[in-house]
């Protein structure tokens, strides 16, 4: 009874003032969400250990001009058989239309074997109540700097081959993310990423999401990306500017971590490599996505579309329009 009060999102709100004050109450509450176990247990540790060790390397990654890695990578945490429909289906997708790249597809249990070491249990020394989009943020961002390649959400269907359109972005920048430009807090979208090997913009903010999960805390956080926990920081959703690191930060006092922390670490390490006229010109590079709520025309005219695996999505008129036409139209009458 008092795991299943302590794990409700009601204590998570309400008592983070209460773990701060009492020691055995803010116990518990890792002891229940299994925060910080690679602490207490000796095996756990010492394979954290050799997986920090890896990742910390991987942050010093020197930028190679003129390696272009054909991989694309895909993570999902059960295997293929057990995905849903629509991982399925974008892991098709991109196989199918990219014939000159290698798709990796890492799952929960082929990630050791693939990587050659446990890259999960890095979060056993993490005082941060994790969802798996983060850990996955953690993941794509040390993938890209690490070996370069692309990054593709398993919500991502592809549209058109890779060859047709991302070629010409090669020549332009070592990185490329599709923009979300109204959405001004945030405008990079990380469910695509092209990078090349020791990119150092996504190098740059690989070590400073690394670092930040990692920091010494005296109380565990959670993550939130609730209306009202961000306008304690004096966010609103529309908010008109970019949001920082510092932003990420100042969280902390109330207790949490911004869902969108890789992406605001992106706006930070834009700000700081990037001088005026380079940032321009990489939002004029081409943008041809659509997100998950949008008409099939602007499908029918994107390179990559997302969608989600959340809620009723599947069963959605959009969903099955896209389905229809991917599977008839772009992947040549397929059957999954």
């Amino acid at each position: 009874m008092l795991d299943k009060f302590i794990k409700s999102n009601f204590f998570e709100k309400k008592f983070f003032k209460v773990r701060k004050k009492l020691d055995w109450v803010e116990k518990r509450y890792r002891y229940s969400h299994g925060i910080g176990e690679g602490f207490e247990n000796e095996e756990l540790k010492e394979r954290a250990k050799i997986s920090l060790k890896i990742l910390e390397d991987a942050c010093l990654t020197s930028y190679e001009q003129g390696t272009d890695t054909k991989i694309i990578w895909i993570y999902w945490d059960s295997d293929l058989a057990n995905a849903p429909e629509v991982v399925r289906l974008s892991y098709v997708s991109w196989e199918k239309l990219n014939p000159d790249y290698k798709v990796v597809f890492l799952n929960d249990e082929n990630i050791e074997n693939k990587l050659g070491f446990d890259f999960n249990s890095i979060f056993h020394l993490c005082n941060i109540r994790l969802t798996k989009a983060n850990k996955a943020d953690l993941l794509r961002v040390y993938l890209l700097t690490q070996f370069g390649g692309v990054w593709a959400d398993a919500t991502t269907f592809c549209l058109k081959p890779l060859s047709s359109w991302l070629p010409h972005i090669k020549h332009q920048a070592d990185f490329f993310m599709f923009r979300q430009e109204e959405v001004k807090s945030r405008p990079l979208e990380v469910w695509f990423i092209y990078a090349k090997k020791g990119s150092p913009l996504i190098a740059k903010a690989f070590g400073l999401y690394l670092n930040y999960l990692l920091k010494d805390r005296e109380f565990a956080i959670y993550v939130s990306n609730s209306k009202k926990m961000m306008r304690k920081l004096g966010y609103e959703k529309t908010h008109p500017d970019k949001i920082y690191a510092q932003g990420v930060h100042n969280a902390e006092k109330y207790g949490f971590m911004p869902y969108f922390t890789l992406a605001y670490f992106l706006n930070e390490s834009m700000d700081e490599l990037f001088n005026d006229f380079e940032e321009k010109m990489f939002f004029n590079l081409p943008n041809n996505f659509c997100n998950n709520k949008e008409s099939i025309d602007v499908f029918l005219n994107s390179v990559v579309a997302k969608q989600t695996y959340k809620g009723r999505y599947q069963e959605e008129k959009v969903y099955l329009e896209r389905k229809a036409v991917l599977l008839l139209d772009i992947l040549g009458n397929f059957n999954i």
